[in-house]
Order: C-alpha cells, then structure tokens, then sequence
C-alpha cells in the first residue's frame, strides 16, 4: 500500500509539469499589456505587434478574442477569415492584410457600442505570442449633448400632459356642478312657479296686506255711508245725477251734452279760441 503522503507529492508534481507544457512556450510580458479608449458609434485600433517577421505569410496565424471567449476576428494562413466570427462583430471588425508580413496584426473596430468594453486577446500561434488590450468605451461629446435635448422634450410632453389631464379635470368638475345645481333647481321649481303665480294673481286694487285700497279699516266701502248705501244715490237708491225717468240731468231732450255744441265740440273749448 502506497503512502498518502507520497501519493499526494506525486500528483502535484504532474500538475506543476502539465502547467509547464501548456504556457511555457507562451511569451507574455507587461509591454503586451495596453489600453485603448474609445467612443460610442467611433473607431479604435487594438494593437498587435510582433518583432519576429521571418515567417512566411501562408504561416500566418492570428486569432483575436474578446472577453475570453467570443471570436471576433481571425487570420488564417495569411488571410483574413471572419468564417465563424460573433454576430455582433459582423462588418464591424477589419485588419491590414498589407501590413501582416511586417508583424503588424492590429484591428479595426468599428461603430463602437458600450458592449464592446473589456479585454481583448490576440493570440499569435506561429510564434507562440499573445497581446491584450484592455477597451474603454466612453459617451460621444454629440450622444452627450443630445441627451439634455431629449430630456427637454420629455419633460415638454410630461407638462403637455399635466395641462391637458388639469383642463379635464377642471372641465368634468365644472358639469358636475352643473348638473348638480340643475337637479336642485329642477326639485324645487313647482314651489317657484305657484309662488310667482300668486304673486301676479294679486289684486292690483289691494295694499300689501291684500285689503281693498277702496275700503276703511272696518273693510267698509269708502263711497257709501254708515248704511252701506252709495253717497251718490238718493234715500230710494236712484242716481242723484238723474232726472225722475232716470235721465242725466247733463242732457238735453235729445240725450246730447248739455256741455257741447251741435257739432258735439265742448262749448268751453270752442270760447277758448275765440280771439281776444
């Protein structure tokens, strides 16, 4: 039976040599390290530089990831391959075939979007390099000074609304009120309408109290004496204006005025326009 302790050395020691295979022919130093900084909907190029340039182009072979894991640009024997690049990458990243046999594999990218930030990885395998390149997106200065202007109309229209919704409110109050008011009215107007019926069915000929204006305060007809008889009227109730057949004494045998001409013109008037 083998010793726990032996077997525990043992499988560090394969783990520590499987490390070594794997990274050691990797050069990674600080100087492959960079920042770049960008712009939403600008450009940037991240850099990839390599001094050994004895390779020959068919040699060449990039690849260009981000964030560890998504595809975003290739070179393939030399050549540019977008073949199973992301979808968000899609004509948006771009190299510089011409500058390959120089060692230059820098990238385009285009359109910038904030998802773009993070680490970029170029990973050059025929000569066992790597590059990151660490992206900063920042708000364009045109993006930035649009968005006060949006924020304005925003707040226009929330206004706009406020009045509108407040004219409403004030409007649908308004004939509540009304109908309100119009129910009352409606209740009470038979009372209204017999009290201005009574009141145009007054007597005219009567005082506040609604006496005859004719009578004393007994309620006596002024015009007749203590008996009820009428002042005007003898003891036998005939008119004292009258003759004995109950003529007017005013008249002559003809019924005419006494009073007035032939023509019927008052003879007090007629003497009137006599000259002086």
């Amino acid at each position: 039976m083998m010793d726990p302790e032996y077997c525990f050395g043992m499988g560090l020691l394969k783990r520590f040599l499987w490390i070594i295979c794997v990274f050691g022919p990797l050069k990674v130093s600080l100087q492959d390290v960079n920042v770049a900084v960008g712009v939403t909907g600008g450009s940037v190029i991240l850099p990839c530089v390599t001094s050994e340039i004895e390779h020959k182009l068919s040699d060449i072979n990039v690849r260009w990831r981000h964030n560890g894991s998504l595809i975003v640009f290739d070179i393939l024997h030399g050549n540019g391959s977008v073949e199973n690049q992301n979808s968000g990458y899609k004509n948006r990243a771009e190299s510089f075939p011409t500058e390959y046999k120089k060692g230059n594999f820098s990238l385009k990218l285009n359109n910038l979007t904030h998802t773009d930030g993070g680490n970029y990885l170029c990973y050059i395998l025929h000569s066992s390099e790597e590059v990151i390149t660490q992206l900063t997106i920042n708000e364009s200065a045109v993006h930035m000074e649009e968005q006060p202007t949006e924020g304005n109309e925003n707040q226009a229209r929330e206004t706009h609304s406020r009045i509108i919704f407040t004219v409403l409110g004030v409007f649908m109050l308004c004939l509540v009120l009304c109908i309100t008011f119009y129910i009352i009215w409606k209740k009470r107007s038979p009372d209204r309408n017999m009290s201005f019926k009574y009141f145009r069915c007054k007597d005219r000929g009567a005082d506040a109290n609604g006496k005859d204006r004719g009578a004393d305060a007994n309620g006596k007809d002024r015009g007749a004496d203590a008996n009820g008889k009428d002042r005007g009227a003898d003891a036998n109730g005939k008119d004292r204006g009258a003759d004995a057949n109950g003529k007017d004494r005013g008249a002559d045998a003809n019924g005419n005025d006494r009073g007035a001409d032939a023509n019927g013109n008052d003879r007090a008037v007629a003497i009137g326009l006599l000259p002086l």
